[in-house]
């Protein structure tokens, strides 16, 4: 028995398409200066730029898997899964700021709403993700008195995406036919 992967999503892969996904609204809302970061990676707070942040939460298997028939020896496997996306930002306050000036809590709010717009659902439809979830944005106005610690606004979209892999049980070429005690 052979398996081959048809559609199968790493993690790696996931987070390149939300990446695409995150520059493609702050571009169409023209807005910039914003750097989009996988959120595992290592960050210096006193040197960061505006930053839009991305974690996979979760990536569980949704639902029953299901296959299809191709042929006698053939199937292909449906797998479906259910991927939770948080999406942070950061941009530090500065005296420069105007009424104009847009923070990360107005980033997040300009991204989850081109996601759940019609060009975003085009967008994720053509990376193979439907949406599933759509949350809210969560403002966490929390400064230590170092400032050193900033808790970021944040919001969680939960996506279905889809795995496939087919696989063939070679053909029996010997039967052997024995017969005990009747």
């Amino acid at each position: 028995m052979t398996g081959s992967l048809i559609q199968f999503k790493t993690e790696n892969e996931i987070i390149k398409d939300f990446k695409s996904l995150i520059d493609e609204a702050l571009e169409f809302f023209n807005i910039e200066g914003f750097f989009v970061r996988q959120l595992y990676q290592q960050i210096n707070v006193n040197v960061l730029c505006p930053t839009v942040f991305l974690s996979v939460i979760s990536n569980n298997p949704k639902g029953a898997q299901y296959y299809k028939k191709n042929s006698d020896f053939t199937y292909t496997y449906f797998q479906k899964q259910e991927i939770k996306i948080r999406f942070s930002a950061l941009k530090k306050r500065t005296l420069k700021d105007d009424i104009s000036t847009v923070s990360g809590f107005d980033a997040l709010q300009l991204i989850s709403e081109f996601l759940k717009s019609k060009n975003g659902i085009n967008a994720l439809s053509s990376l193979n993700y439907a949406q599933y979830k759509a949350g809210t944005v969560q403002n966490q106005n929390f400064i230590d008195d170092s400032e050193l610690i900033s808790l970021m606004p944040f919001f969680e979209n939960e996506y279905l995406y889809t795995n496939t892999f087919t696989t063939s049980t070679p053909p029996i070429n010997k039967f052997e036919l024995k017969t005990y005690k009747i």
